[in-house]
């Protein structure tokens, strides 16, 4: 697959994580879209890259909480991008102001877009 002739030690980790846990029907959904599997899986890991390498963020957390497509059964979209462009502004903002901001989102069930601020929160904090 593209992630192995990359070399990237993340993407093959990424890949090889969703390969293992996504039932075979999710599997088969994503694998029909591969080109922005791909791109989604690379933004993902490219965002928390440093926090990753660092181990700010361990990679068990970051495939729990940031790497998945879909959260819960919603529809499968690739929205990691609108969602990073939608919340750019809060980039370096304080965690509180962050976490108040994703509290409001998800209270008016925006799961989906709260992905961009816990990338922001993550940046700030390590939480080993």
């Amino acid at each position: 697959m593209h992630f192995a002739l990359s070399g990237d030690t993340l993407m093959n980790r990424s890949y090889a994580f969703l390969q293992q846990t996504l039932p075979e029907s999710e599997r088969t959904l994503l694998e029909q879209n591969s080109a922005q599997w791909i791109r989604d899986i690379e933004m993902a890991v490219n965002t928390c890259r440093e926090q990753l390498v660092s181990g700010a963020l361990p990679f068990d957390v970051f495939c729990e909480y940031v790497l998945p497509v879909r959260l819960q059964n919603e529809p499968i979209e690739f929205w990691r991008e609108d969602c990073l462009r939608t919340y750019s502004h809060l980039q370096g903002e304080r965690t509180d102001t962050i976490c108040n901001v994703l509290q409001n989102k998800l209270r008016v069930g925006r799961k989906r877009c709260c992905y961009a601020l816990w990338v922001f929160i993550f940046r700030g904090i390590s939480i080993r």
